[in-house]
């Protein structure tokens, strides 16, 4: 699954008001709950929410600068060679009765949606792990898999 092209759910839970300097974004307060960011890995599905979840030395993209102050992380991956998708989750995340965008760009400077990060209501967490993708659009999704960060840490390349 290392190089395999997808687009994924990042769940996870902010335990308390938090202040963070988003990159280029600027300095946001985060309320405590459960946040969802939506993200795709088109060189390498697998190694992308690995890095996510297990944590890296360096910034690259926005979620890495929030994700550090999360607990209770976990991810949704579905495998697909259509980069459209992942603007095809974020509004089916988007849709949840409840679902709030918090910062404005927000993971999609290289796309039109207002965000890819979303607070949800904790009622809502199941939905979330329920999205099929396979019956909202045309392009083929192969797989979708749930995982914890301390799986995703032991997982090996293959």
């Amino acid at each position: 699954m290392s190089k395999s092209k997808g687009v994924y759910l990042l769940i996870f839970t902010i335990p308390f008001e938090t202040e963070v300097e988003i990159g280029k974004l600027g300095r946001y307060s985060f309320l405590p709950g459960r946040y969802v960011y939506v993200g795709s890995g088109m060189g390498g599905v697998s190694a992308r929410v690995r890095r996510h979840l297990c944590g890296c030395q360096s910034k690259r993209w926005h979620i890495d600068y929030l994700i550090e102050n999360a607990v209770d992380k976990k991810a949704v991956i579905y495998l697909t060679d259509s980069r459209e998708m992942e603007c095809i989750l974020s509004s089916l995340v988007r849709d949840i009765p409840g679902a709030e965008n918090p910062v404005r760009g927000f993971g999609s400077s290289d796309c039109s949606c207002y965000s890819h990060l979303y607070l949800i209501p904790e009622t809502s967490y199941h939905e979330l792990l329920n999205i099929d993708l396979k019956n909202c659009c045309r392009s083929e999704v192969l797989t979708c898999r749930t995982i914890d960060q301390y799986e995703m840490a032991g997982l090996e390349n293959h």
